[in-house]
């Protein structure tokens, strides 16, 4: 089933929309002293009443990016990514420095200067538009301009909130989010030389490759959320069938798997057959090792499982 068609970018694209911002950044519209906190707070709060008027849209975009059920996203994901941008809005007028005791022959002072351009890069796995608030949300409040890369499997929601950013009232060229591949939008925004910092959620493989490409650009500032996905660690004298009910919520054998809009369903379709195929890849590996499966649902699975594709050559077809 195709949603949606997301244009891929290529580096001269990148390239072009990573000066946008550079330039945005030296105007009085967004930078720093020349907004005042007051103001970045203003704009945050007005982006937060839009994701409220908008909360089923959200809510519904979430379902289609990566499977989470309907319900799931709009108790959870939508409520906590608006908690997340009304509390870096409360922040962004108390961003102080300090003044420091000397002689009355000279005074010390710090304060706080934003960095400039951001490069930001969000993975589709759990919560993409909750990983897009965490990165936005401090950026914005403290005076900075963005270029951000979704996931090539989930860029609905980073899309939408791209729209909704601006009718919030945040100047062109403050957020910009650029679709395409790691190797090609991800590689340009870790390797450019006008870009101040970037932050990347995601694989230690791929976080290795920013940091290396960060190093031999401009020495950028670095911050990396890397890892597995929060391993349970169960030991043998352990209540087995209790362990495998709370790693998966407290309702293992009555997970029911379907179409995230019904009401009832636990869990929507997987976010790609890369994705299902690594999952089933696990079960095997389970029951060849333990010579038994106590949950398997490889047919429900199969039945559930996205029909979306990646990126083609020149578009994401969603």
């Amino acid at each position: 089933m195709l949603l949606a068609e997301m244009w891929q970018a290529q580096n001269l694209l990148v390239l072009r929309y990573q000066r946008c911002p550079a330039k945005r950044f030296n105007t009085r519209a967004t930078r720093g002293l020349h907004c005042p906190g007051a103001r970045r707070a203003e704009l945050l709060g007005n982006l937060v009443r839009l994701m409220d008027k908008y909360h089923d849209e959200l809510s519904a975009l979430k379902a289609l990016d990566n499977g989470k059920t309907f319900a799931w996203a709009d108790k959870a994901d939508v409520t906590s990514s608006m908690e997340v941008i009304k509390y870096y809005a409360g922040w962004a007028d108390k961003i102080t420095g300090q003044t420091l005791e000397t002689t009355e022959k000279k005074m010390i002072y710090t304060r706080h200067e934003p960095l400039g351009v951001v490069g930001q890069i969000i993975p589709w796995k759990g919560f993409p538009l909750l990983m897009l608030t965490w990165k936005v949300g401090p950026t914005l409040a403290t005076g900075n301009a963005i270029v951000l890369k979704p996931s090539e499997f989930t860029p609905l929601t980073a899309i939408r909130m791209c729209g909704l950013i601006q009718e919030a009232g945040f100047p062109p060229g403050v957020v910009n989010i650029i679709t395409g591949y790691g190797h090609t939008v991800g590689a340009a925004i870790s390797s450019h030389m006008k870009i101040e910092k970037v932050a990347f959620t995601g694989s230690t493989l791929v976080g290795r490759k920013i940091m290396e490409a960060a190093t031999k650009s401009n020495l950028k500032d670095v911050t990396l959320e890397l890892g597995g996905k929060s391993p349970n660690i169960i030991y043998d004298d352990a209540d087995l069938d209790q362990a495998v009910n709370w790693a998966a919520f407290a309702k293992s054998k009555s997970i029911r798997v379907g179409d995230p809009f019904e009401i009832g369903i636990d869990q929507g379709p997987q976010v790609s057959q890369q994705q299902y195929d690594r999952i089933i890849e696990y079960i095997n590996s389970g029951k060849k090792m333990a010579r038994q499966s106590t949950l398997v649902g490889t047919g429900m699975a199969r039945r559930a499982i996205s029909s979306t594709r990646p990126f083609s050559r020149r578009r994401n077809l969603i």
